[in-house]
């Protein structure tokens, strides 16, 4: 005795009337699915089609979709979307950063950095960007092995 695939009947009775049972298979008939929900059908609770709703509410700046700004002092996403840590500089106007030292000649000896921390997966290394006072004061690029213990 052969069951529906639960997933088939979820996206489309259709699909499981046809016994797709695969992912690759249920694919064509999920985008369907989505294209005739967003652009053909009418919201039983709006009374409106999606697609034409959301047109209409940008239109009129009903949404609450804005533009992505970069705040002020960054200058790239990068620096937005990191991890990030804070560290002290020492007497010798260095930063150590995971047996790593980081020479720092612009920042006073015992002033509070940001590190930014921006992995690049691809590459297998990591940007450290240290900040200063809303400036960026020093960019450096490791491999991913000179940081054993953090994980990407």
């Amino acid at each position: 005795m052969s069951f529906p695939n639960p997933l088939a009947t979820a996206i489309a009775p259709g699909a499981a009337l046809e016994k797709l049972t695969s992912i690759e298979d249920l694919r064509h008939v999920l985008q369907e699915e989505i294209h005739r929900y967003c652009h053909l059908q009418v919201h039983s609770t709006t009374g409106e089609i999606p697609d034409y709703r959301f047109a209409k509410a940008q239109k009129t700046g009903r949404t609450l979709f804005r533009p992505f700004l970069i705040p002020k002092p960054y200058r790239s996403s990068k620096d937005v979307f990191c991890l990030k840590e804070t560290r002290v500089v020492n007497p010798y106007r260095r930063l150590t950063f995971y047996q790593e030292e980081i020479p720092l000649r612009h920042v006073p000896p015992g002033e509070e950095v940001e590190i930014h921390l921006i992995p690049n997966i691809d590459r297998e290394t990591i940007e450290l960007r240290v900040w200063w006072k809303e400036t960026i004061v020093q960019s450096v690029i490791y491999t991913f092995k000179a940081f054993s213990r953090v994980h990407f």
